[in-house]
């Protein structure tokens, strides 16, 4: 059972501006639900004929597509791949990069993806609009050293009370990052209220601190280390300690309706990527290897950069947590319950 389980030890230890985060988040639900209306036929599962094994029965393959956002920690799944964990449970999964929770959301409600690796924050506020579309396994979060999800701002920035007036990127406004960075600047005594936050994609947050186009950014892997090594300064490496509880930061996820007739695959898909987790955890350089072949990734940042804590474990405290953080910066509407966001599969 993976949703449900005990953490063990972890690695790491009212404004005007909620007026505009939650009516950008309405608009987001709302073009969930003419995509959900347009794609809904187009759900890829299928289930093919498999290899014959040594009772002589022979095992049916299911064919998923997993959305992953287009950072480091998306590339358990091409591990999970290469090393043959989806094939020994009785998966071919083909993989679609997307901006995060926020695209990934849509993405599986409409049917283009079955199964995603989406920010806690995205499903809690999915759930607070009626989107069902739960957690079944912990997919990954921050380490407690180093600069995985970090944010970092250009030169002239000396603390976090220089960016009060100033703009941030994070990759989805209204989002998990932007939650992130609020906690940061309140716990730095600086009011989130007197900073701007703008959308950008991370592959396009190391230009824009280079050109100063932006004063600070919500970066991750690769491109946090990037971006240091363009001159950026790190403001803090680990911004997921200033959220309560620490919880796991993101989870894989399904609609509610998948899930209720697909149990047995998400089960095992939750399994390949226990082994693939475990795989990480043993084989690091091996990791990097895999996830350098799928992304565009220099020697050098491949060598330092930050791997994020791969692992299953997710619980309703995780689930709270987040809840808790969200409503302190008026990132939801409503409270729904956490054991409507938290799914057992095995």
């Amino acid at each position: 059972m993976r949703a449900r389980r005990q953490h063990a030890s972890r690695r790491y230890p009212t404004s005007a501006r909620s007026v505009t985060r939650l009516g950008a988040a309405a608009a987001a639900v709302a073009a969930l639900g003419v995509c959900a209306a347009a794609c809904s036929s187009s759900s890829s599962t299928s289930a093919s004929a498999g290899t014959t094994g040594s009772s002589g029965q022979t095992t049916q393959t299911t064919s998923l597509t997993v959305g992953i956002p287009p950072v480091i920690s998306g590339a358990d799944v091409y591990v999970a791949q290469a090393e043959g964990f989806f094939a020994k449970n009785h998966l071919s999964v083909s993989v679609k990069s997307l901006n995060g929770g926020s695209a990934i959301v849509p993405a599986m409600e409409g049917g283009a993806v079955q199964i995603g690796e989406s920010n806690v924050l995205s499903v809690i506020q999915g759930a607070a609009r009626g989107i069902d579309e739960p957690c079944f396994s912990g997919a990954n979060t921050d380490p407690s050293s180093g600069h995985y999800l970090s944010l970092v701002a250009t030169a002239g920035i000396t603390s976090a009370k220089s960016l009060a007036g100033k703009t941030i990127a994070v990759n989805a406004t209204t989002g998990v990052n932007q939650l992130l960075a609020d906690a940061y600047l309140a716990s730095q005594g600086v009011n989130p209220s007197s900073v701007s936050f703008i959308s950008l994609q991370f592959p396009d947050m190391p230009a824009a601190l280079s050109s100063g186009r932006i004063a600070a950014a919500v970066t991750s892997e690769p491109f946090t280390t990037i971006s240091l090594g363009q001159g950026a300064k790190l403001l803090t490496g680990t911004p997921l300690q200033y959220i309560a509880g620490t919880p796991t930061y993101s989870c894989w996820n399904a609609s509610g309706s998948w899930l209720s007739s697909h149990k047995q695959q998400a089960g095992e898909f939750a399994t390949a990527m226990a082994e693939a987790d475990s795989y990480i955890n043993s084989h690091p350089a091996q990791f990097r290897t895999i996830a350098a072949s799928h992304e565009t990734i220099s020697s050098s940042v491949l060598k330092t950069m930050t791997m994020p804590v791969f692992t299953d474990e997710l619980t309703m405290a995780d689930i709270t947590s987040w809840e808790k953080a969200a409503g302190q910066y008026h990132m939801v509407s409503g409270t729904p319950s956490p054991s409507s966001m938290l799914e057992t599969v095995s």
